[in-house]
C-alpha cells in the first residue's frame, strides 16, 4: 500500500509539473508569436527601420581581392587578421544600398546582419568593414533626406567553420543575408 501510495504521488507531481510546463510553453508563444517571414531577392528594396535597403551585388572573394582594397590584410601589419594558409578563407562581399526617401535624416543599423549559407553562419567583420568601406561609413548608415549611402558589408567563411563538402563547392552554395530575426525574419537571398 505505502509503495502504490509512493508511485501515486510521483506520478501526481510528475503531471503537475508536465502541466505546468505546457501551461508556460502556451504563455510564452502567446506573448511571443513566431516571427513572420520576409524574403527578398537581390535587387529587390526593402522598407527597413525608415531607410530603403537594397543589396546591389555579392561576390566571393579571396584573400589576394581583398589586398587590392586592403593591402595590410592577413600580413604581418594587420593588427586583427594573422597571415593564414589563403586557400582557406574567403571573404563574402556584399554590396547594400541605404536610400532615405523620408523628410527627416535616420539611421538605419545594419550591425545585426548575418550572413548564412547551409550551417555556416557569421557576422559582420566589423575591422575589415572599416577598412574596405569609405572612412565615414558605419554599420549604423547615417542617411540624410533624400540620398543613399552604399557599404560593403564583409563575412569571413574559414574551411574549419563548414562541413569538407560545403567547402569544395563554397562558389556555388546559396547564400542569405538575414537583417533582423524578430518579429520579422528579413532575407535577402543572394542567388
Amino acid at each position: 500500500m505505502k509503495k502504490l501510495l509512493k508511485y501515486g504521488l510521483v506520478i501526481g507531481v510528475v503531471i503537475l509539473l508536465l502541466f505546468a510546463y505546457g501551461y508556460r510553453y502556451y504563455q510564452l508563444n502567446q506573448k511571443f508569436p513566431k516571427a513572420v517571414k520576409i524574403s527578398c531577392e537581390m535587387g529587390d528594396s526593402l522598407s527597413y527601420r525608415g531607410g530603403l535597403v537594397t543589396i546591389n551585388q555579392w561576390k566571393l572573394a579571396t584573400p589576394a581581392d581583398i589586398r587590392e582594397i586592403y593591402p595590410e590584410f592577413m600580413t604581418d601589419k594587420d593588427p586583427v587578421n594573422a597571415p593564414a594558409p589563403e586557400d582557406q578563407l574567403k571573404i563574402l562581399l556584399v554590396t547594400v544600398t541605404v536610400t532615405n526617401e523620408s523628410n527627416e535624416d535616420i539611421v538605419v543599423p545594419l550591425y545585426t546582419a548575418s550572413a548564412v549559407s547551409g550551417t555556416w553562419s557569421n557576422g559582420i567583420d566589423q575591422f575589415l568593414f572599416q577598412s574596405i568601406n569609405s572612412p565615414d561609413a558605419s554599420l549604423s548608415c547615417q542617411v540624410a533626406t533624400g540620398e543613399s549611402q552604399i557599404v560593403i558589408l564583409p563575412y569571413k567563411i574559414a574551411s574549419s567553420m563548414m562541413l569538407h563538402n560545403d567547402w569544395i563547392d563554397v562558389g556555388n552554395l546559396p547564400y542569405e543575408v538575414i537583417l533582423e530575426t524578430y518579429p520579422q525574419k528579413i532575407i535577402f537571398n543572394l542567388q
